[in-house]
């Protein structure tokens, strides 16, 4: 079972003999096992139990192979269907490329400053059948004004809405909204707004309030980091301090952020209250000490984190000039390389059907050679009472007709002729007279319940 629990958990095509004779060594371990069971336990397991011979003829695997071949079976399905979607996706997708390059399609786009005139539109890409475009001649810290034309062999269209792009500078913009909590006199939380999109990392300085005192350098966190978390406050902080945050990065530093002065301050207790009789006082307060004792948890905090402006990448974007026939031709080569790995596995799941099929009529002949050796097992038995209680009964019946001969032979007037019979054979053999009414009587109590039992069950398995 653990062999076979451990294959079928995760198999692959080149397991499944692996799998099958696993399968095929534990049911028939567990046919033994019946057959062990029922043989230690004949005969007085028929007798208790007749009906052991009919509905006890099934191994562990009985009921769960034919759900394993049900699985298999609908993964099967599954899989065909998927396949025969992507194959109508790719004759559907295949004739809209013909109805799209049927048209012609192609676009202008036109690009000008911001401030200049309206005649100063400069084409930039035009003539080829595109949906983006990479605009490389740009410059720092100046906007652009960008527009698109449609055309196709039905006419043009008119120019789309005009969009404005600034483009920035290589400069460090510094962070800003620098906030500071603390959390139950445990941990101290800085946060701040992540302004930008270059910077290596952030610089926390502190210095003490109230004196011409010099900045220092606190902590450092990593880029596009909003929040930084001090967990061992003690007397470290007691004292006021002024803190500020700086963007690193360009081979400097950026400005900081405004200056924000915090101090560690143990909080009062609260709701002090007293009770009092004659002899005493009692004196009763609350704490807040962030610890929850209904749910015996610390109370958790919400820990306010800044904005963040991820980093870009330095370097010139990718051109990616795609036409709407590229994108659907990429679909299409997409769903035949799905379809390819369907097929793998629609091979995979026929194997595991086949497989599984199998198992199920393996099983079932175990159980049908289960079910024949039970049955010879209950006929042997009752043949062998049969000649057995024949062998005892004719005995029996040659002795009494013995005694019967003897007293017929009886005077009516001599009731003590019969007892000198029963000694008489008694000085032959001691043990024949008990022998024979014994088995008698028990036979007549015995065998008529059993022959009409065996009568009843032998019909059953003609039947």
């Amino acid at each position: 079972d653990a062999a076979v629990g451990e294959l079928t958990a995760d198999f692959t095509k080149d397991q499944l003999s692996d799998v099958e004779d696993a399968f095929e060594t534990a049911i028939e371990l567990n046919v033994r096992s019946n057959q062990n069971s029922f043989g230690l336990g004949f005969p007085n397991n028929v007798i208790e139990e007749p009906e052991i011979i009919f509905n006890d003829n099934t191994t562990e695997y009985t009921n769960i192979l034919p759900d394993m071949l049900q699985g298999a079976i609908n993964d099967t399905v599954i899989i065909r269907k998927r396949i025969n979607e992507a194959e109508l996706l790719i004759k559907k997708v295949t004739t809209h490329i013909a109805e799209y390059k049927d048209q012609s399609w192609e676009f202008k786009i036109q690009r000008k400053g911001k401030k200049e005139s309206k005649e100063d539109w400069t084409t930039i890409a035009s003539g080829t059948d595109i949906s983006r475009i990479v605009d490389k001649n740009i410059a720092e810290g100046k906007s652009y004004v960008y527009r698109v034309m449609a055309i196709n062999k039905n006419g043009k269209s008119g120019w789309s809405s005009e969009y404005n792009k600034v483009i920035g500078k290589t400069m460090l913009r510094p962070p800003s909204a620098l906030d500071i909590t603390s959390e139950s006199n445990f941990r101290l939380v800085f946060s701040w707004n992540d302004n930008s999109n270059n910077e290596d990392g952030f610089i926390i300085e502190r210095r003490l309030s109230g004196k011409d005192a010099k900045w220092s350098e606190y902590a450092t966190v990593g880029s596009d980091i909003s929040q930084y978390i001090v967990s061992d406050v003690r007397s470290k902080h007691i004292r006021r301090y002024d803190y500020r945050v700086l963007a690193q990065g360009l081979g400097g530093k950026s400005k900081p952020t405004a200056t924000k002065s915090y101090q560690l301050i143990l909080d009062a207790p609260k709701n002090l209250k007293a009770n009092a009789n004659l002899k005493s006082v009692l004196v009763d307060w609350a704490y807040r000490f962030g610890y929850d004792t209904k749910q015996w948890e610390w109370v958790g905090h919400y820990r306010r984190a800044g904005l963040v402006t991820p980093n870009r990448a330095d370097g010139v974007m990718a051109l990616g000039e795609k036409s709407l026939a590229t994108i659907m031709q990429e679909k299409i080569d997409s769903e035949k390389e799905l379809i390819v790995e369907l097929n793998k596995e629609l091979d995979f799941a026929k194997a595991r059907v086949s497989m599984f099929a199998s198992l199920v009529d393996y099983d079932k002949s175990q159980r049908t050679m289960l079910k024949v050796f039970k049955n010879f097992a209950f006929l042997f038995a009752i043949l062998f009472t049969a000649l057995f209680g024949g062998i005892i009964l004719a005995v029996a019946m040659s002795y009494i007709a013995a005694l019967y001969y003897h007293v017929f032979t009886i005077r009516g007037n001599d009731p003590w002729y019969f007892m000198s019979l029963i000694n008489e054979e008694k000085e032959k053999n001691k043990n024949q007279p008990l022998l024979a009414f014994t088995i008698w009587f028990l036979a007549l109590l015995y065998f008529t319940d059993v022959i009409l039992e065996a009568y009843v069950y032998i019909s059953l398995v003609v039947l």
